[in-house]
């Protein structure tokens, strides 16, 4: 849609606006719309996605927030006036059964999406307006973690500003390790604090690596509740975070890292973060895939001791070693809410 997209870098500037669903009505096209003309061709666009069977009317299609149609599409507009509470993340019943075909829905509708699209530009602010809703209703930003083996110091910098530029709507924190630091910290000591970041709720996801990249998710993933790939590639990126749904990712930083180097990594960053997490893939098989992945949590959680029972079994000089990582040690005091990993750090 020409009239949408020519407004593009006004709307990356606008703040968010969230309806009741989840959806972020100060970039919808629907929202946005003013004229008869740039009304109807949302129309068709919308059509065109899919979102409708056949091309509404421009009063049909016109928005102009939460209320303005006598019925709500997920009925949580409703829902919430009969629980008496503003938003679903108030409500004790939170997340419920609504909330859940409120995802499943949206993302039934990605892919058609993103074929209606002229530009992946336009896409991914599509997938701002409508397709981070469990990010939006939850109202927490997804919080991600940078923190790689001293090993790669230089790559830090790097590293870093690759997941800002991509993740865009998370909230995007380096723990080093960078070349000022003092005390160096191996792949093993770094997958230990990973896990304690995730562990202790202070992170959603944390993207870490080191020479080779295969050490640090081999590590990684013997820290209970950690879910880590290995992507070299912007493919087993990609595929990792739709189909295996990960809370970690590895990515080696010290194989022949020329200039060609840089430009994976920064690729592979983006295609990591082109999409919502755990759609499964390919599409024709997303729901199956998607069962698989829990399964394969569920098991793994049943495979594992407890976080608490890990960090007692730990050889003191590496637990010593850990706690003089006070960057990771002070965020998780302030934001973490495991109460054996609190306990722990004290």
């Amino acid at each position: 849609m020409k009239w949408y997209i020519d407004r593009f870098s006004e709307l990356r500037k606008t703040p968010p606006v969230y309806s009741v669903c989840g959806d972020d009505c100060a970039v919808c096209p629907r929202f946005l719309a003013r004229t008869e003309e740039e009304l109807h061709e949302t129309a068709e666009f919308w059509y065109r996605s899919g979102w409708r069977d056949h091309v509404v009317s421009n009063d049909e299609i016109r928005c102009t927030g939460c209320g303005c149609r006598p019925t709500c599409s997920f009925m949580l507009l409703p829902c919430t006036k009969e629980h008496d509470v503003s938003w679903c993340k108030e409500c004790p019943e939170f997340e419920c059964k609504k909330i859940e075909d409120v995802y499943l829905r949206s993302a039934s509708k990605m892919e058609q999406c993103r074929k209606a699209c002229e530009s992946e530009e336009e896409f991914q602010m599509f997938v701002r307006a409508f397709y981070q809703k469990e990010e939006n209703i939850r109202g927490v930003p997804m919080r991600i973690g940078v923190i790689q083996a001293s090993s790669q110091s230089e790559k830090n910098s790097l590293l870093f500003e690759s997941v800002k530029k991509f993740a865009k709507y998370a909230t995007v924190l380096n723990f080093g390790c960078t070349p000022e630091e003092k005390e160096k910290y191996s792949y093993i000591e770094i997958s230990i604090l990973a896990g304690l970041l995730l562990a202790s709720g202070s992170l959603d996801l944390v993207v870490t690596g080191c020479s080779s990249g295969q050490g640090m998710m081999l590590a990684c993933n013997n820290v209970p509740g950690v879910l880590c790939g290995y992507v070299p590639t912007p493919m087993d990126a990609y595929l990792f975070a739709q189909i295996n749904d990960g809370n970690a990712v590895s990515v080696p930083l010290g194989e022949e890292y020329t200039w060609q180097g840089k430009e994976n990594l920064e690729q592979t960053v983006e295609k990591l973060f082109s999409e919502p997490f755990g759609q499964g893939y390919p599409k024709s098989e997303a729901e199956r895939k998607k069962k698989d992945t829990l399964l394969l949590k569920r098991i793994r959680k049943n495979s594992q001791v407890s976080i608490s029972e890990f960090l007692s079994a730990l050889p003191k000089d590496l637990m010593d070693k850990i706690r003089t990582k006070e960057n990771v040690i002070a965020y998780i005091r302030e934001n973490g809410k495991d109460p054996d990993i609190l306990a722990w750090l004290r």
